[in-house]
């Protein structure tokens, strides 16, 4: 059921908000389920359902990022192109869906999504409306300096770490 539930989704991710929402959970779940059977990720559906997931999560936030209009993403295998509306700030576009797909980009070796997804701003993850606490927006800034070389890499990281602190939080 649930690769058929993301099949339908990534069918209708261009023109269905509620899909888009859907997209990533479901496209992960599909990544795990396929571990289940294939612990050592060794067969083409497990790197598949891998790559989409990760396609999905750096697609939606470079169509929630985008000014206007729709923005061309590649999702899936076969190289098909979807049309994703530019959204600006949604709900699915959270600290925790970015520092996801952020991974996911890392993960897979897509530089080109790691760094489209490390020039998300902070402030467009907190526009989502979700509430993290400070420490996972200084841990995705942490990253973005990180990956851009800059050094306040070891204030963020700093403030990210303090900021697990029970006592703190």
């Amino acid at each position: 059921p649930v690769i058929d539930s993301t099949k339908e989704v990534l069918d209708e991710i261009e023109t269905s908000a509620d899909y888009r929402y859907d997209a990533q959970m479901l496209t992960l779940a599909v990544a795990k389920w396929r571990c289940l059977t294939d612990p050592v990720a060794g067969e083409f559906p497990t790197w598949e359902a891998w790559v989409t997931a990760m396609q999905v999560g750096s697609a939606l936030f470079t169509a929630g990022t985008a000014v206007e209009g729709s923005v061309p993403c590649r999702i899936g295998s076969m190289g098909e192109v979807k049309h994703l509306p530019a959204t600006g700030p949604q709900d699915y576009l959270h600290a925790g869906n970015w520092l996801t797909a952020f991974y996911l980009a890392a993960i897979c070796r897509e530089n080109d999504r790691a760094d489209q997804l490390a020039h998300v701003p902070v402030p467009f993850l907190r526009a989502s409306g979700a509430e993290f606490d400070e420490y996972i927006y200084a841990w995705v800034e942490t990253l973005q300096n990180a990956w851009f070389g800059r050094r306040e890499t070891w204030d963020t990281l700093v403030t990210a770490v303090d900021g697990t602190d029970p006592e703190i939080t």
